[in-house]
């Protein structure tokens, strides 16, 4: 054999290998890229137990979104007084004779009250898991509502904010008890009046009084306070899978910190992630050699009006991009846990942060 067929043979035997050693690697990265939310490594019980409750929320705001003439804001938390921290709030519902609080509770198992008023969770093992005075928790959630509305400069009506409890879980056991309380739903109740009040003008949303509280110029205002509320920042990914909790910040090369240093809170609304493969043509096979994220944030535009109850932008959503390695990874603290996790930008579609 001749010295160029020697040559010819063992330069594409290396190519081959190169390939096989490019794909093989990609489609391992690729699978580790993709893991499904449901392998989210929750070590912690009480970790579980708050993303539960966060998926029923998430959940309950879809439906919501499909029901016409619904004015809701979900996941804030209101700020208390002195920098004394924020406190979760599941769902606001706005009509115009009433605000709703809506706190949301995801338990399947049996639901008992002690004597003292807490509830408490029987599982079928016997065990039991205590959830305190959930009426007054709630109250309290009211108040503090109520509190930082004043301090936005909007005073409400006497008695306007009323709260509601629903276990969203069609298979939590509720006791006769619990559910006589006024403002407590089971997930069927609730359902059924969704379905009942949704179609009625806005403005009477589960409410049977025709006469209304707030005028419209007063509702809109009230309804843009709660929009520029804060709430928990979103990470939606590629799965459709949603996780709630606070960004971090972002961990890569030096170069791609540099350049996502634009990427901040006070200036961006939202982020929307597209995975970009770099191919090789390697005997007519297309060969991933790298993967790059490309972002395109929307900076937040401070000078939003409200229109029949919808925000809109004066102007058109400024928009920029970057493009950084498929490595770049953001840091996320959940709802209910104390250990930030890392997530890979690739394997996200969008982030939406909080004011």
């Amino acid at each position: 054999m001749s010295r160029d067929c020697l040559w010819s043979l063992a330069k594409y035997s290396f190519l081959g290998a190169a390939a096989y050693g490019l794909l093989y690697r990609n489609s391992v990265v690729d699978y580790a890229h993709r893991l499904p939310i449901s392998c989210l490594p929750w070590s912690e019980p009480e970790e579980d137990h708050h993303h539960l409750d966060r998926l029923a929320v998430i959940s309950m705001i879809k439906e919501l979104e499909v029901n016409p003439g619904v004015n809701f804001v979900g996941a804030l938390r209101i700020p208390r007084a002195n920098d004394e921290g924020k406190k979760a709030v599941d769902l606001v519902i706005l009509t115009g004779r009433k605000l709703y609080l809506v706190e949301v509770k995801s338990s399947s198992n049996k639901i008992k009250r002690d004597a003292d008023g807490s509830w408490y969770e029987k599982y079928e093992d016997g065990s039991s898991i205590k959830h305190g005075n959930v009426i007054q928790d709630v109250k309290e959630r009211v108040a503090l509502l109520e509190s930082y509305l004043v301090r936005r400069g909007f005073k409400l009506p006497s008695e306007f904010i009323h709260s509601a409890v629903v276990f969203s879980n069609p298979e939590c056991r509720v006791d006769e008890c619990i559910l006589r309380i006024p403002g407590v739903f089971s997930s069927t109740q609730w359902k059924s009046l969704l379905s009942k009040k949704a179609q009625k003008h806005k403005l009477g949303w589960m409410s049977p009084h025709k006469r209304h509280l707030l005028t419209m110029s007063l509702y809109q205002q009230l309804f843009c306070i709660l929009k520029t509320a804060p709430t928990w920042d979103r990470l939606t990914f590629e799965d459709g899978g949603i996780v709630l909790g606070d960004f971090q910040g972002f961990e890569g090369t030096s170069d791609d910190l540099e350049a996502l240093k634009r990427v901040k809170r006070t200036h961006v609304d939202s982020i929307n992630i597209q995975r970009r493969a770099d191919n090789l043509n390697v005997f007519g096979y297309q060969v991933t050699t790298s993967v790059s994220a490309v972002l395109s944030y929307t900076l937040r535009d401070y000078r939003k009006i409200l229109s029949r109850g919808e925000a809109k932008a004066i102007t058109e959503e400024p928009k920029e991009s970057i493009t950084v390695k498929g490595s770049t990874e953001l840091g996320f603290l959940l709802v209910g846990s104390s250990i930030p996790k890392r997530f890979k930008l690739i394997n996200l579609v969008s982030v939406q942060l909080s004011p």
